[in-house]
């Protein structure tokens, strides 16, 4: 049963069924993106799909974090088909360097969105490759002009270069 039906400003009706809902799911975990996805004239705009999510419409939510998450793994996996696809590297520079961009673009979204697996791995660690030290340095107390001039030599009435003598 169709529910939250409105209009958009691109004209497209925001309307929900589950059917609609679990398609557009489902094609986002084959990989499909959103917004190719909400191109077609019967889908809504993708505006439209996020509204879903956050009012969490009849559990929408977790089916397109789901959703997400399984697209994720769908693209690191394009990223070794790409790359080993070597068909068409003597006949089209161009094609090898279309599949470095979309290598390229997946491995960075990758990196973006599950940085705990796919991200740099960054490790701190301290000599040795054991714990960091950490230590307090208090910085010195700011010398006073009266206590700088109390330290300072005795001003003489000699000039100390020659050439400033008259």
């Amino acid at each position: 049963m169709p529910s939250g039906g409105r209009n958009t400003p691109n004209g497209k009706v925001q309307l929900y069924t589950p059917e609609l809902a679990k398609e557009i799911c489902d094609r986002i975990s084959k990989g499909e993106t959103l917004s190719a996805i909400c191109r077609e004239e019967r889908m809504p705009s993708p505006s439209g799909v996020v509204d879903w999510v956050n009012e969490d419409r009849n559990g929408f939510a977790a089916k397109y974090v789901y959703a997400r998450a399984r697209q994720l793994e769908v693209w690191a996996d394009e990223v070794a088909s790409l790359a080993d696809d070597d068909s068409e590297d003597e006949k089209n520079h161009m094609a090898v360097q279309r599949a470095r961009l979309r290598v390229d673009a997946r491995k960075w979204l990758l990196s973006k969105l599950l940085p705990h697996r796919y991200g740099d791995k960054v490790e701190l660690t301290g000599a040795g490759g054991g714990p960091i030290q950490h230590q307090r340095i208090d910085a010195p107390a700011k010398e006073t002009r009266e206590e700088w001039l109390a330290r300072r030599p005795p001003a003489s009435d000699k000039p100390a270069d020659k050439r400033l003598a008259h």
